[in-house]
């Protein structure tokens, strides 16, 4: 009975899935990618790992419990470990907000207004209750955005 080739490990398979952008020194990962952006590779038949965090554990060791992997970079298919590091759910928000990367505004996908109309809710030029009748929202909206609880990009820049 003659052998095949001998299956790679996932440190070799890891290896061949990326390139190494030069300007940057991302290693950006070249197999699957979800949604986000964020890649994985599959370890074995049930079980997929994500790709930033199989490199940590791969050059730098095992990810302590209730840690996530965070990219330096800001570059989800970044799988360089001198860009990863580790830290908590709150050190991961606050380098987002730092960053200013998080979604704002319209971007967010429950917000009921665009931009433009947010600004204009910001103008003063009707009342709250008229505001929120012209766009089709409550009154309670419209004052969070005026007194900045929401869309606080808009205020920032004031």
């Amino acid at each position: 009975m003659s052998k095949g080739p001998k299956p790679k490990s996932v440190e070799e398979r890891f290896h061949q899935k990326y390139a190494i952008d030069c300007t940057t020194n991302c290693w950006n990962w070249q197999g699957y990618l979800d949604k986000d952006g964020y890649g994985s590779l599959a370890v074995d038949s049930h079980k997929r790992l994500k790709s930033h965090r199989l490199s940590y554990e791969l050059h730098k060791g095992k990810i302590p419990e209730g840690l996530f992997v965070i990219h330096e970079c800001d570059n989800p298919s970044c799988v360089n470990p001198k860009h990863l590091d580790v830290g908590t759910h709150l050190d991961n928000m606050i380098d987002m907000k730092s960053k200013d990367r998080g979604r704002k505004g319209e971007t967010i996908p429950w917000s009921k207004l665009t931009e433009e109309q947010a600004i204009d809710c910001l103008s003063g030029r009707l009342r709250q209750f008229e505001f929120a009748k012209l766009y089709g929202i409550s009154k309670s909206t419209v004052c969070n955005l005026q007194s900045g609880k929401n869309w606080k990009h808009l205020h920032d820049n004031n």
